[in-house]
């Protein structure tokens, strides 16, 4: 976590407000009210007991009461005791409260935009306690900079209009206060922020809910999760069996990278809550934790209706409801997700909008084997989706890849590169989309591709602006047909090879027949469009809502008649420059100079107010017709907001057909990019790579020319290799040596990558490229501990081989890198030569197993290949040169000590090493052996003790 968040979440925190203040204790308000400043949550607990809850306060009860006894007020005026019911029930929110034109916050909370935001304290202490203010106009950024530095944000507004508050007052009934009824609308946090103004990014934002179910009977068990993309509304539910090791969980954590995670520490494992620990510190994420925070409860069926309201959701109603009723663990983390979705008052327009994946496996999160698997370890080994030193995209896979024009389409690309397919069926068709936009680009229609991505580039996020309205998205929506309809009238000419390709544009197809009449009936037919984008309000034409024409017939007759007033007494007093003067409560009060008036005022002129030139004045008529033009007004802007009720509830239920569009738009702008990708950046050639289908009886990944696409990208000199793995006469496996920094580990990621491009459908950076597609692909490589989950480096490489060798089969590509090196060298190299045994005869996997052991590859000669990473040695200047090139045979040394005069090292420490080194191999060389390797093998098979009593042999 950032320093500037840590120290953020620090000045939030009870403990440090406790006897803090930082404004002017404005009329001793903190010591008239200690509660302020004695912090304690709703159940009285102060900030250092275990079970504190820092998202309530405590306020004593009589504080919030409207009457005390022998006195006919409270002890707070009816404005603060609005602020505190709110705010005691939301204490770890910054509360931004509307009043008027602007957002003010108080106590706590003005100390925080002190701070935090550089606001200046109001003058005179308003409302008794510290306050600061921000335009409304400013709120989006003020909130924007809070949420990075980790605050969660309240939005309260006004719902009651101050006509309307009068006439509650004066009505006699319920609540007499004067005060405007206001309500906390939203809550926001990083992980759930909407509103384009407050999304940086186009990454997606989720909140994962995960628990654990434990078997005693076996080591498996149990995982549900529900994670929700809160901008874009995808909610996924699921539940899977995993292993020991959680290795799906820690894959499916590693890809979503979750801004806030619920689940129930104290009851998880500690391999699970390693595993969510570790998440949230990589990605200054929140844990929350179920058993300590109140309202979260399992999801029932009851609850589950609520969200599913219109006739046209019911059958996606059953289709969750009966994944409910058969997964209960999925019941358990979706209640958990709908609940805090809920304290942040926006589960309904969250949940309701039937964006759901469901999902059951004991195999894997994906949903089938129709991916490529790729764990946890192995995306963070070859920098698939971060980088290893700052956590960021640059220098990634991703990165490479990443060439769409539209914030959907680069969210897709991630996806298709984190789950990259398996059937070579799939990954032909996308291949086949790939050279069908080339040979278009290479056409005389070229133009015709420039617009469609003109089109697609929309000025709007469609997948994540589709569920918060709909005037924004229109434009959006139309110039995605309008490049889906190029787009075919170009491709049916050219005759496209990808099925998928002609599907996304056909109509019927990836869109709907009848999208473009509907439509159209929002672009012009049922309100003016235009008017609604320049002025931010929906007027629908006349004759589409017939009670909207008669109050806003009402409002002009009103506005008509006032002026009329004006017309009048200007007529009367003889002076066009008498004007209407509004001024809040007190709107169109007649204003007249005093030398109009030469001392002299119509009987009707009702003094109202009065400047030093001029009076203003009510008559009995006017104010008649300001009482009906308030009610005018109220009534129109009922009608209004029906109006538009009615049309958001029309738009919305055409929701599938608009995210129809969105989806193909995005897919169109994905294969586009990689198309974008596959013509390469200059620095080498790109292929197509041939792809062997599931039937063809060996494994194969031959390369010719293979480069490491971000590495070579940086570098005019990269040395691109040939590689062959299986097939005919080619070995499965490949024992690779050489010296440090030779170029082994660059060598074997760069085999994984293009196995990883290739299925992903794009084109690989090498001359060719052919590959029967893998089904999962295994990195062991680097060496790090992991100390936050109480593992030390030695365990962790364990834990990862042993991963590799329980569930690697012949489908499988494994890089393992040094394998050992994290322990003595005995019992190292007897761990690597087990390893390297069972891969051959058991797992039966593509490998590379790169290894500094000489020996190693010595004894088993006859059971794969050796090649080594090639370099010149100048034996008398002591000097190495690393041609980084691929060859066969092993020169048995690794040449540390030469990397080290590389490196910096002295002479005379360098010429130390090489003697204790020749010592070392001679004695270590007595003994290494190739029978004792045989029985240090065939011992680490059987029991612990007799592994031992070998090696100590």
């Amino acid at each position: 976590m950032s320093k500037p968040r840590r120290d953020a979440r620090r000045k939030l925190g009870a403990l440090d407000s406790q006897g803090r203040v930082i404004g002017k204790d404005e009329n001793n308000w903190c010591e008239r009210n200690s509660w302020t400043v004695d912090i304690r949550d709703s159940q009285k607990r102060k900030p250092n007991h275990p079970n504190y809850d820092k998202t309530t306060l405590f306020v004593p009860p009589e504080m919030l009461r409207e009457k005390t006894k022998g006195s006919k007020k409270g002890p707070l005026t009816p404005f603060q005791r609005q602020f505190w019911a709110i705010k005691s029930a939301n204490y770890d929110v910054i509360i931004f409260f509307k009043k008027g034109k602007f957002y003010e916050l108080y106590d706590v909370d003005a100390d925080i935009g002190h701070q935090e935001l550089g606001l200046n304290f109001t003058r005179g202490g308003r409302v008794d306690m510290r306050c600061c203010g921000v335009p409304e106009q400013s709120f989006d950024k003020h909130c924007a900079r809070l949420i990075d530095l980790g605050y969660k944000v309240g939005r309260v507004e006004q719902t009651e209009t101050a006509n309307a508050a009068e006439k509650r007052k004066n009505s006699g009934a319920g609540n007499q206060s004067t005060v405007c009824h206001r309500s906390l609308v939203r809550i926001l946090t990083k992980a759930t922020v909407t509103d384009e103004g407050l999304l940086r990014d186009h990454r997606a934002r989720y909140v994962l809910s995960i628990l654990e179910e434990l078997n005693d009977s076996t080591p498996s068990r149990k995982i549900g999760v529900c994670y929700v993309d809160v901008a874009s509304g995808n909610i996924s539910i699921g539940e899977f069996m995993d292993d020991f090791r959680l290795a799906q969980t820690e894959r499916l954590v590693t890809f979503l990278r979750p801004h806030e995670i619920i689940t129930n520490l104290s009851a998880a494992s500690q391999r699970l809550a390693g595993i969510l620990k570790w998440a949230a510190n990589s990605n200054e994420a929140e844990i929350i934790e179920t058993s300590t925070r109140r309202g979260f409860s399992s999801m029932t069926s009851s609850w589950l209706s609520t969200y599913f309201t219109s006739q046209k959701s019911q059958c996606e109603l059953k289709r969750v409801r009966k994944h409910l009723d058969d997964h209960a663990l999925c019941k358990e983390v979706f209640g958990a997700m709908a609940s805090h979705l809920k304290s942040l008052i926006i589960d309904k327009e969250t949940l309701s909008l039937g964006n759901y994946h469901l999902f059951s496996t004991t195999f894997s999160p994906n949903g089938d084997s129709k991916y490529l698997r790729i764990d946890a370890p192995t995306m963070q080994n070859l920098e698939i989706l971060s980088s290893c030193n700052d956590g960021s995209e640059r220098g990634t896979l991703l990165s490479f890849v990443d060439r769409a024009r539209t914030p959907a389409g680069r969210r897709l690309l991630r996806k298709w590169i984190a789950e990259p397919l398996v059937s070579s069926t799939d990954i032909n068709d996308r291949l086949d989309a790939i050279g069908d936009i080339h040979i278009l680009e290479d056409s005389s229609e070229e133009a015709a591709l420039m617009e469609v991505l003109k089109h697609l580039k929309t000025k709007k996020d469609l997948e994540r602006a589709l569920p918060k309205g709909f005037v924004a998205v229109l434009r959006g929506l139309q110039d995605c047909l309008e490049a889906v309809d190029t787009l075919r009238e170009v491709m049916d000419k050219l005759s496209p090879k990808s099925k998928r390709l002609r599907w996304l544009y056909s109509p019927g197809c990836g869109v709907s027949k009848g999208a473009r009449d509907k439509l159209n009936y929002f672009l012009g037919e049922a309100f003016d469009l235009r008017a609604a984008e320049v002025a931010g309000e929906i007027l629908p034409n006349r004759g589409a809502v017939p009670l909207y024409d008669e109050c806003r017939d009402v409002l002009k007759s009103a506005e008509s008649e006032l002026s009329s007033q004006l017309i009048k007494w200007r007529q009367k007093l003889g002076d066009n420059s008498i004007k209407f003067y509004h001024r809040g409560k007190e709107p169109f009060q007649l204003e007249v100079k005093l030398t109009t008036l030469k001392g002299k005022t119509p009987n009707e002129f009702e003094v109202v107010s009065e400047a030093k030139a001029v009076k203003r004045f009510y008559t009995s008529e006017i104010r008649r017709l300001i009482r009906k033009h308030i009610e005018a007004s109220e009534a129109h802007e009922i009608a209004s907001a029906s109006v538009v009720r009615d049309m958001i509830g029309q738009f919305d239920a055409e929701y599938d057909i608009w995210a129809a569009i969105t989806r193909v738009s995005a897919e169109l702008d994905a294969l586009i990019g990689l198309a974008a990708t596959s013509r390469g950046q200059g620095n080498g050639p790109m292929c197509r790579p041939t792809i062997l289908p599931k039937c063809h009886l060996q494994a194969e990944f031959h390369a010719v020319g293979l480069r490491h696409p971000t590495l070579a990208a940086q570098s005019d000199s990269f040395v691109p290799n040939d590689v062959y793995l299986g097939g005919e006469q080619k070995p499965d496996v490949m024992v690779l040596t050489g010296p440090n920094a030779g170029g082994k580990s660059t060598l074997a990621r760069q085999i994984a990558i293009g196995a990883i491009l290739a299925q992903m459908g794009c084109y690989v950076p090498a001359e060719s490229l052919r590959i029967r597609p893998f089904e999962e692909i295994f990195v062991r490589m680097g060496a790090s501990d992991d100390l936050a989950r109480g593992r030390s480096t030695f365990m962790v490489e364990m834990e990862e081989v042993g991963h590799i060798l329980n569930n690697a089969t012949s489908r499988s590509l494994i890089i393992a890198d040094e394998v050992g090196r994290g322990t003595s060298t005995h019992d190292g190299y007897a761990v690597a030569y087990a390893s390297l045994k069972h891969i051959v005869n058991m797992n039966k996997s593509l490998t590379v197993f790169s290894t500094h052991y000489s020996h190693l590859g010595e004894n088993i000669v006859s059971l794969a290949a050796l090649y080594e990473m090639a370099a010149v040695i100048n034996e008398k200047t002591k000097e190495i040169t690393f041609l980084y090139k691929l060859r066969n045979g092993s020169s048995g040394d690794s040449r540390g000590i030469y990397c080290a005069r590389v490196a910096g090292i002295s002479e005379a420490i360098a010429s130390n090493a090489e003697r204790a080194s020749m010592l070392f191999y001679h004695s270590l060389a007595s003994r290494l052996t190739s029978t004792n390797f045989q029985k240090i093998s065939k011992a680490l098979e059987g029991d612990d003790k007799k592994a031992t009593e070998v090696l100590q042999s």
